[in-house]
């Protein structure tokens, strides 16, 4: 008999929280901040989370993030499990296994209509063992970068970087709901959250259109971890299906930026039924396979599994995870 119990998270158990995440994975650390952000500050409400406890000492974490989505052109609350933590000294002892059926009951319980998460293939076999499914591997797009990049802007679009999201970012993000049946929502309040609310990372943000309507926007990173190579990411790229030649525009401005960081590759998520995929490969991205997969809950959720199937009802970017 296990001495340890699971119970909801309070606000008092932040610091051994932290000190637990901060442990089991050091080179993804939370700080304070951080923390709240994730866990507190979302704009749609705090995040469920359960933590595992023995006399007092927090062994164990599980968390549980809600966000938006558009199914079908309809808003729905979907849940994606994030932070699974066990300390090092109470693994192997069914922790991790008994924290997931509390979380799956929750998931049940609250009847949202879409639970997904993003594993790589360690993660994959508790996901089976709890009756997920594996929908698809992500599909990677990468650019190699060259110290010359240049383009001549034919189209003269004009891309301007921001420092905040308004109201055309609303619009942008309500005119697209029936282009894709499955899709994380992208308003004004997620994306600032999302962008500019986190101090653990930086975004710069850029779109093409002008002061009251937007063609598209592009979310560009540079991450270097560890000894690693310095890399950039398109972390988020969306654009109206009819703007070409803008979508065009945003990504000679990744390229260009990238060149400008002396970045060796440049790399987003682009699934490949996606028209804006067909933009990317002419700029030279190439596919590549990662270690990284969409599963769902089939019993959490009210789609037809014809409808999760199939890869053309998605759209998704590396800042629909919570990884980038």
């Amino acid at each position: 008999m296990h001495r340890w119990q699971i119970r909801h998270w309070d606000e008092a158990d932040s610091d051994q929280i932290l000190s637990l995440i901060n442990l089991v994975q050091p080179h993804m650390p939370f700080s304070k901040e951080k923390w709240r952000w994730a866990y507190t500050d979302h704009p749609d409400g705090p995040f469920a989370a359960w933590v595992c406890e023995e006399k007092n000492r927090i062994v164990g974490f599980y968390g549980l993030a809600r966000y938006r989505w558009y199914i079908q052109g309809k808003e729905a609350d979907c849940l994606m499990p994030v932070d699974a933590m066990t300390h090092p000294d109470y693994r192997m002892q069914g922790m991790h296994d008994a924290m997931v059926k509390v979380a799956m009951k929750h998931i049940l319980e609250s009847q949202v209509p879409l639970a997904y998460v993003f594993p790589n293939e360690k993660s994959t076999r508790s996901l089976l063992n709890h009756q997920w499914q594996m929908i698809f591997q992500i599909p990677l797009l990468k650019k190699s970068i060259g110290e010359q990049e240049s383009f001549v802007n034919h189209d003269k679009i004009n891309v301007k970087e921001i420092f905040s999201f308004d109201e055309r970012f609303d619009d942008l993000d309500a005119s697209l709901k029936e282009s894709l049946p499955l899709r994380l929502a992208r308003d004004r309040h997620y994306l600032t959250w999302r962008y500019l609310d986190n101090q653990s990372q930086t975004y710069r943000i850029f779109v093409a259109g002008d002061e009251k309507y937007l063609h598209g926007y592009m979310i560009f990173k540079v991450y270097q971890h560890a000894d690693e190579e310095v890399r950039a990411h398109i972390v988020d790229f969306f654009a109206r299906p009819d703007s070409e030649n803008e979508a065009n525009a945003l990504i000679r401005k990744a390229i260009l930026l990238s060149a400008e960081e002396n970045v060796n590759e440049l790399s987003c998520w682009m699934l490949p039924h996606v028209p804006l995929c067909q933009n990317f490969n002419r700029f030279g991205f190439k596919h590549q396979e990662i270690d990284r997969f969409l599963f769902v809950h089939p019993t959490a959720s009210e789609l037809n599994r014809d409808q999760e199937d199939i890869t053309q009802n998605w759209y998704l970017t590396m800042g629909d995870s919570d990884i980038y």
